[in-house]
């Protein structure tokens, strides 16, 4: 097997692994798809996990041609870099973040709030987060892996839906958290303190 030094993403459609240029995972079946066997059959079946920026374009693009399943812990869609702002601004978190079942809505997806816990080659185990540790497997014939990055043993930057995340899987819950941290900053500056960024990327950059 071919591994690469912190992969953002790489698509196995065959016997050799390929990094593709976005930044996505596409597991395909050995055997024929449903979708090359004719306009009568049904169509194939694809896994979407996670559903950012990269997962909705691709869900937009797709949902004609596949029955899509879409595997993502969080209830809401939210624009990462944007929340940033949000530290100093709250009102901007409404223009950064809505609805998750508003944005796919008339694309005839099946959303299941959860985290994907192991993948096979047809098929994933999904956790559920609304229904404790209930489990349930999902079938498919492609998968779409767009889950991103994420910072680690942080959970403010982006929510991922790991153990300990739970509540901030709804919008509420993540207004409730980005108030929290915005008053743990504020409180510092009051006391004098100060604050380090390390880095200089768009987080730091943004974050400063």
């Amino acid at each position: 097997k071919t591994r690469y030094p912190q992969p953002l993403a790489f698509a196995m459609c065959g016997p050799t692994p390929v990094k593709p240029s976005n930044a996505a995972f596409l597991a395909c079946s050995r055997r024929r798809s449903r979708d090359s066997m004719g306009s009568g059959a049904a169509p194939a079946r694809l896994l979407v996990v996670g559903c950012g920026p990269a997962g909705l374009a691709a869900i937009r693009d797709l949902h004609h041609r596949f029955e899509i399943t879409v595997v993502e812990p969080r209830d809401y869609f939210e624009y990462t870099p944007g929340v940033l702002r949000t530290l100093g601004d709250p009102d901007h978190l409404a223009r950064v973040q809505g609805p998750l079942d508003q944005a796919l809505e008339g694309m005839g997806v099946e959303l299941i709030k959860g985290r994907v816990t192991k993948m096979e080659q047809q098929f994933a185990v999904v956790t559920q987060i609304a229904d404790g540790e209930h489990t349930l497997r999902v079938d498919f014939d492609y998968a779409l892996i767009t889950a991103g990055s994420v910072y680690h043993k942080n959970s403010w930057w982006k929510v991922s839906g790991r153990p300990g995340e739970e509540a901030q899987t709804t919008v509420t819950g993540r207004h409730d958290g980005l108030g929290q941290l915005r008053h743990q900053l504020r409180g510092l500056e009051r006391m004098g303190g100060a604050v380090v960024v390390v880095g200089a990327g768009l987080v730091g950059v943004e974050l400063a």
